[in-house]
């Protein structure tokens, strides 16, 4: 199924998340821009949610664009490779060097799938 670009969501002061169809298949990348902290984790959930309702099955959540993220953003990463994963796809995270290194000082690497 086809998913148009666009905005998702955008809270005050916090995260801008915009959806880019590929080419390929059932990919989709979910770019996310901003700060992912309580405030604003619980926006991935509804989104990685929806994009799998509209047949998506690699979803990849690119954080180049984050410029700050907390222990809740990590739970928020990980609850949706679970979701997308018991749905039977994919969910991959484009390293950022941000959250690289909290990843690494959380040991979460091994939790979710980093390109």
């Amino acid at each position: 199924m086809a998913t148009q670009a666009g905005n998702f969501g955008d809270v005050d002061g916090g995260l801008k998340v915009t959806v880019h169809p590929c080419d390929v298949g059932g990919e989709v990348v979910v770019a996310l821009a901003g700060e992912i902290d309580i405030a604003t984790a619980p926006q991935i959930g509804p989104v990685v949610g929806r994009l799998l309702e509209r047949g998506h099955n690699v979803i990849d959540i690119d954080l180049d664009a984050v410029t700050f993220l907390d222990g809740s953003a990590i739970a928020a990463l990980i609850a949706a490779s679970h979701e997308v994963a018991a749905a039977g796809g994919c969910l991959r995270i484009t390293e950022h060097a941000l959250c690289r290194r909290l990843l690494g000082i959380t040991g979460e690497t091994e939790r979710l799938t980093i390109r």
